[in-house]
């Protein structure tokens, strides 16, 4: 059951609102600004409209904060500031190393945070420079996928779908159609490959691309114009002038270049080399049938609809709604149709077949998260820190009460004090930020996904203000409390000296914070070595098949595989050569359903791979029973299958030499209906991993279509990489020499695997290290506190005889069972988060004893270390000295 979208206004703007109206009028004013919001969701997007919700609250207290603003003129005296601020630094520098505490945890969490607030600034860019952006939609097509068993939402929708939403859609102002190609380019003896689209004429004032070169009016209203990107156009044309050249373009001809696109200039989801006309698709016979069937094309075409100035997108749903009675029968109720804003694609959820590349918006909760921790755990400090060193000060709360300061002239000293400590911060933090980026930008995992800062933080103002913003609301969010405790003080007690400061509520809250920050460092430290100990394990996996000196050559229509691969094998240093429709472990296998009749009806899904005769033995694959393929046996590529152990397993046999020549049923579950393949049972191969290891391998079943291998897998001698590629490029020279020779070395590729999961066990591991880092400093400063408290007590206890142990055990016993009791708690938490997820995992380590007493057993050393050398150094001193201490 789908949840259905939440539309109501933000809270929190009510919440301020209380602050400072009346509520005989806060109602009635609650009730207008709710009906403006429902009108406002009539013509804008929910977003917009919570937005518009914000700024009518900002009026509205504009003229109400004025008027009390002037009421206390105290606050907004300049003299009183700068006296503020004057106090506020003194205290920075007097109390040195507090202070350094602070402004590290603070330095270390905001760089990490402000690395975050770039990562969505930047992101969220994406596409924004189409001022119609808030009126555009792409259709999605949502499909109950029966061998998943999930509904999964594609990027793509029908071709006939353009036609039907422009002639029945009244609020339809103008469409777009897109379709992905690829192919390869040609200009003089230059070959390039490129991955285009098929695009409507009006593609360029649709999504508003500006052209570098070229008219944008005119550029694609010929059928055989082309718009190239301009880093295609440098490869092909170098120096020279690219308008008005002709090109030639794979299966469609010549072509004269129109315009050039400099794609660096704007953030876009659409990703492409060049652009040439939709006609140009429909010229391509093969194409013909996405034409004409509803559910073929539904896997192929972008349709982007852009609606009339100022309508609802519920007529558009609505008529979506309906067209699910275009498919077939028996698969109407599998179908739906919704839609999904232009400035929702990026960040947004997660769907198949993208045209471009985005970001989806698990990568941003996950940063949002390490973010999140780091912060509290900063923000947990500083609340410790401020009321530490507060206590220290409550005299000096005392004398101000005394001699007339208000309790609100109080919080503002000590929230300027936090400010300014806020600000410290965000300085050296900005300074951090420049050796981050860098870093940041580096990963694997985010250039995959384009997720790199590309923006020129530096120079932006809006940046400025936002990380401004960002500290001034840490800022009160750590610093409201110590504020408004330390200001409750009663300066005849703290006069006095008995304001009980070691037995007081905020101790007690202290004791929580540093409890909560264990806590997070407990459960990140047992993560982080699990997900070590995962990553070694992937490091170290025995795929079943043979990757070590292996090339993956994409196969060309061009090439005759068997002759390219018989002249390969002439050559002393190659060994073997074998093809697959997909490469193991890098690339993704279709789903199938089998069927033993011999044992039941029942369905049982695996995985399928077409192979060659030769790649049994190329790859090392191990035959338990039965033959290979034949190369000169045509019935072998029409009904027989090779199968593994847990394909065996699951058709019901229990011996490989039992299911030989037997019948089964492969089924391939397509848009069209079932198509049914029934064969026979040709060999069994052991268990290898196909998929990589983060899931698991399950049942395969293999058969030999040549029509649909794509890729070769050439194995090599004991020699380098870049040798044995100029070996095959010169055999594949004498065959094509104009298309470019491509090619990956397979182990390469695995690995490339392996470092994007590795660089996140990086940033979970140093995102543990400083969790665990501040909160020994949250410590330290309760520990410091705590010990100065108690420095006669200490005094005397030594001069009536007190031994070392006895003191140590005394002033450590408090800190050390907030630290078990965080331990207690947290561990069973770990244990059943780690749980969870390696239990989702096919090859994982197990939560074991040892990773959780290795995890615990770090957190207690370095919280012990840090309370030792502390309590120690107290102990340590001379009694007659701390028999002065007042």
């Amino acid at each position: 059951m789908k949840k259905a979208a939440i539309t109501n206004p933000p809270k929190w703007p009510l919440s301020v609102l209380k602050i400072f109206i009346k509520k005989d009028y806060l109602e009635e004013i609650q009730g207008d600004m709710q009906e403006v919001f429902e009108d406002d969701l009539e013509v804008f997007t929910l977003k917009k409209a919570r937005r518009k919700y914000v700024w009518e609250t900002v009026k509205l207290l504009r003229p109400v904060l004025t008027k009390k603003l002037e009421g206390t003129q105290k606050l907004n005296n300049y003299g009183m500031i700068k006296n503020n601020l004057r106090i506020a630094f003194r205290s920075l520098i007097k109390q040195k190393e507090y202070s350094a505490i602070n402004i590290f945890g603070l330095t270390v969490s905001m760089a990490v945070s402000m690395i975050i607030i770039l990562f969505l600034i930047d992101q969220d860019q994406m596409d924004e420079h189409n001022p119609d952006a808030d009126r555009i939609y792409r259709v999605l097509t949502e499909y109950d996928d029966e061998v998943k068993e999930r509904v999964v939402a594609s990027a793509t929708s029908p071709f006939e779908l353009r036609q039907l939403l422009e002639f029945n859609v009244d609020q339809v102002e103008e469409t777009s159609q897109l379709v992905k190609g690829a192919g390869n380019v040609k200009f003089g003896e230059d070959v390039f490959s490129y991955g285009g689209l098929y695009v409507s004429p009006n593609f360029l004032k649709f999504f508003d691309f500006e052209l570098e070169k070229g008219d944008k009016k005119n550029a694609l209203q010929n059928v055989n114009s082309v718009v190239l990107s301009a880093e295609l156009a440098k490869k092909l044309f170098r120096n020279q002038e690219p308008i008005g050249q002709l090109v030639e373009i794979d299966q469609h001809g010549s072509f004269s270049v129109t315009g050039i696109i400099d794609k660096t200039l704007v953030r876009s989801h659409l990703d492409f080399d060049l652009l040439i006309h939709e006609e140009m698709f429909s010229s391509v016979s093969s194409n013909e049938i996405l034409l004409t069937n509803w559910e073929a094309s539904s896997k192929n075409f972008y349709n982007y609809i852009k609606l009339k100035e100022g309508y609802s997108k519920k007529p558009l749903l609505s008529f979506l709604k309906t067209m699910d009675s275009k498919f077939p029968e028996e698969k109407q109720a599998l179908y739906d149709f919704n839609v999904q804003l232009l400035s929702d694609i990026n960040l947004g959820r997660l769907v198949g077949n993208e045209i471009g590349i985005t970001s989806p918006n698990f990568v941003l909760y996950f940063f949002i998260v390490l973010a999140a921790v780091l912060m509290l755990s900063s923000s947990f400090n500083y609340m410790n820190l401020s009321i530490a060193r507060g206590l220290k000060r409550a005299k000096e709360v005392g004398v101000r009460k005394v001699i007339g300061a208000g309790k609100r002239q109080i919080i503002v000293q000590f929230l300027v004090e936090a400010q300014l400590v806020m600000f410290c911060s965000l300085v050296a933090a900005f300074l951090l930020l420049q050796i981050l980026v860098p870093i940041f930008n580096d990963l694997k995992i985010l250039r995959d996904i384009d997720g790199a800062i590309t923006m020129n933080f530096n120079s932006n103002l809006s940046v400025y203000f936002v990380f401004l913003s960002f500290s001034v609301a840490v800022g009160l969010v750590a610093g409201l409390y110590p504020a408004i405790y330390l200001s409750s003080f009663k300066s005849l007690k703290v006069l006095k000296g008995t304001t009980n400061a070691g037995k007081s509520p905020s101790f007690l809250f202290r004791k929580i914070l540093v409890f909560c920050q264990y806590a997070f460092s407990v459960v990140f430290i047992i993560t982080s070595i699990i997900l070590y100990q995962q990553a070694n394990l992937y490091a170290n996996v025995d795929y079943g098949f043979t990757n070590k000196n292996m090339i993956n050559v994409p196969i060309s229509k061009k090439i005759p595989y068997e002759s390219f691969r018989n002249e390969l094998l002439k050559r002393s240093e190659i060994e073997g050569v074998s093809a697959v429709s997909s490469l193991l472990i890098v690339s993704s296998f279709e789903e199938v359903l089998l069927v033993n009749k011999n044992v039941s009806e029942d369905e049982v899904k695996s995985a399928t791979l077409s192979i060659d005769p030769y790649t049994v033995e190329n790859l090392d694959l191990k035959l338990l029973a039965g033959r290979n393929f034949l190369t000169t046996a045509v019935s072998d590529q029409k009904n027989s299958f090779i199968i593994n152990e847990k394909a065996l397993a699951a058709l019901g046999y229990t011996d490989a030499d039992q299911a030989l020549n037997q019948s089964i049923d492969v089924i391939k579950v397509h848009d069209t209906g079932r198509k049914i393949a029934e064969g026979k049972i040709i060999g069994v191969v052991r268990d290898f991993n196909y998929q990589f290891v983060f899931l698991e391998s399950g049942p395969l079943v293999m058969n030999y279509d040549p029509a649909i291998l794509s890729s070769m897998n050439i194995k090599t001698g004991e020699i380098s990489s870049a040798y044995a590629a100029e070996i095959i490029e010169e055999v594949w020279k004498e065959f094509d020499d104009v298309h470019p020779f491509e090619y990956e070395t397979y182990a390469y590729s695995i690995a490339d695997i392996d470092d994007e999961f590795g660089e996140l066990v990086h940033i979970i591991g140093l995102v543990a290290f400083i969790a665990i880092i501040i909160a020994c400093l949250g410590q330290f400063s309760m520990v410091v506190h705590h010990v100065q408290l108690k420095v006669k007590e200490i005094g005397i206890r030594k001069v009536l005889g007190s031994n070392l142990g006895s003191l140590m055990f005394m002033l450590s016993k408090d800190f050390m069972i907030v630290i078990l009791a965080a331990v207690l708690v947290a561990t069973p938490l770990a244990w059943k988060i780690n749980d969870l997820w390696t239990s989702k995992v096919y090859l994982s380590p197990d939560v074991s004893f040892f990773n959780m007493s290795l995890g615990v057993g770090i957190i207690l050393l370095t919280a012990f270390l840090t309370i030792f050398f502390l309590v120690r150094r107290a102990v340590n001193a001379n009694p007659v000295e701390s028999l002065k201490y007042e």
